[in-house]
């Protein structure tokens, strides 16, 4: 065979293999679509959509009380992930989960997704549903950024501020150049498995597997878990969100915004387990700066999860924490209480 020979033969090959790629993605695409239509209409949202700016949010207040709760979980997560709280805490409130854009039953915002833009949803979503009163709000991870935001920005719609091992605008420069640059890759890899995703290769390599025993999912909600994961909008709001966070673009608007305001009832509860591995000295400079946070309030106090790691510091509250009234300069604050909490300090 001559050389022009197998080079036409070459380009034949490359041809049917492009060709088998797209139509195997039309076909994923169509799949994907048809299994997602599906999953709307096994799980349907647990509580109301409202309209913000063209996009529905989904809100799920749960309850009944003089006091209203905000729930607001970590990047990546949404509403189910405090079910287990919400449930607990509607015995004395009136508790309220919600699913910030591309998440859960939310729909996916191509725009900016930093601390202002989610803060601003949030503020917009509660004066839709009509709720104007001072809320509680109560943040886990990326979420105590803009959480802290509004409680800075709007003091008179916060009556009390809950964080669960925030995040906070000094984290990264506790990190290694390593450990960065290994951060900075998962934000491509989100868009990677965004664009799998589209064409249904994400569903097909099923996330149950990828992650069987996510301690993130709660108890009886893993299908409907999995079943978000497999879309690409929870991947492309991961990586929009995750990208703020770590380029500080976030933290950057928070730390701008100034300081809580000094009569703020306010929690941080902070842990003492890390990764193997993990930098030795993050652990003292992160407490560190968690007791500076809160001494931004007069009435700030500060709690350890002792054996509890950031990716289930958010179920401490779900097994331990129950409604309770505190009153602090005659404010009445609805918040978590010890429940046989020996290892709370």
């Amino acid at each position: 065979m001559t050389a022009k020979g197998c080079f036409t033969l070459l380009v034949r090959a490359i041809g049917l293999i492009l060709a088998l790629v797209i139509i195997f993605a039309i076909i994923g695409y169509f799949w994907q679509q048809n299994a997602e239509a599906t999953d709307n209409e096994q799980y349907p949202a647990t509580g109301e959509l409202y309209e913000i700016e063209g996009c529905m949010m989904h809100l799920n207040c749960q309850g009944e009380g003089d006091n209203t709760i905000i729930l607001d979980v970590s990047l990546g997560g949404w509403s189910i992930d405090f079910a287990d709280l919400q449930a607990v805490l509607t015995e004395q409130n009136r508790v309220c989960s919600y699913d910030r854009a591309g998440y859960g039953w939310s729909d996916f915002d191509a725009g900016e997704r930093n601390s202002q833009v989610i803060a601003d949803d949030l503020l917009a979503l509660l004066d839709v549903a009509g709720i104007t009163e001072p809320v509680t709000l109560i943040g886990f991870s990326f979420s105590g950024l803009h959480t802290r935001l509004i409680a800075i920005q709007h003091p008179e719609r916060v009556n009390g501020l809950i964080l669960l091992d925030p995040a906070l605008e000094n984290d990264s420069s506790l990190y290694s150049d390593q450990l960065l640059q290994q951060q900075q890759s998962l934000i491509g890899l989100y868009g990677l498995f965004g664009s799998l995703a589209e064409v249904g290769l994400v569903r097909a390599l099923n996330p149950e597997e990828m992650a069987p025993s996510a301690p993130f999912i709660p108890q009886g909600q893993s299908e409907r878990y999995y079943a978000r994961l497999s879309a690409p909008e929870w991947w492309y709001v991961s990586q929009q969100e995750f990208s703020t966070m770590i380029t500080g673009e976030s933290a950057t608007i928070v730390e701008s915004a100034g300081n809580l305001p000094t009569d703020l009832p306010l929690i941080v509860i902070g842990i003492d387990t890390y990764p193997e591995g993990f930098p030795e000295d993050i652990p003292a400079n992160r407490t560190q700066n968690l007791q500076t946070l809160v001494a931004q309030s007069e009435l700030g106090q500060y709690w350890v999860a002792e054996g509890v790691a950031h990716v289930t510091s958010k179920h401490l509250s779900q097994r331990r924490l129950s409604g309770s009234i505190i009153r602090q300069n005659n404010t009445t604050l609805k918040i978590a209480s010890v429940l046989n909490y020996g290892d709370v300090t």
